[in-house]
């Protein structure tokens, strides 16, 4: 990115690309829920809740962005800046990152995501334990497509960092 980008604009872009790409996810049930209009379903107190605010910027989720934060830069041993540019988008801009690291972070970013739907529409944020469990499920299925292709040494290429950093957890 050239040096005289406007970080600033880039993320009100970023903002604006989450919420416009995100509208036409929403039913007209999910509109209706209990009968609340655009208050956050989770209980914030925030009214006006567009999708950026219910993936991102909702004060309940904070903790859980957090902890997602913290994980990722302890598996892969860098500080990663805590914007939604970078943890939801995947914008690490950095160009050191091997293919492997970049394909796992992807698929973590992606698990942190789900974590957020499978808790559509209920109060409570979903947990890092949640998250791990759907990073489990992916790894199990990444696990199968590459022995099917015969391609097993690729696969603990681009697991093995979060395979180490879990093991004490499962």
């Amino acid at each position: 990115m050239p040096a005289t980008v406007d970080l600033n604009r880039v993320e009100h872009m970023a903002r604006v690309l989450l919420e416009k790409f995100c509208d036409f996810l929403v039913t007209t049930i999910q509109k209706r829920h209990h009968g609340s209009g655009d208050a956050c379903w989770r209980l914030c107190g925030a009214n006006g809740a567009n999708h950026f605010h219910i993936f991102w910027s909702c004060r309940v989720l904070r903790t859980y962005w957090e902890g997602i934060h913290e994980h990722i830069q302890n598996i892969f041993g860098v500080n990663i800046p805590f914007k939604c540019e970078t943890m939801y988008f995947g914008d690490t801009l950095f160009d050191n990152w091997n293919i492997n690291d970049q394909k796992i972070l992807g698929i973590l970013l992606a698990a942190s995501k789900k974590s957020i739907t499978r808790k559509w529409l209920k109060v409570d944020p979903p947990t890092i334990n949640e998250w791990i469990d759907i990073v489990h499920e992916i790894y199990i299925m990444e696990k199968l497509s590459f022995s099917l292709r015969v391609q097993k040494a690729k696969f603990y290429r681009i697991w093995t960092k979060w395979a180490e950093y879990v093991k004490p957890v499962r």
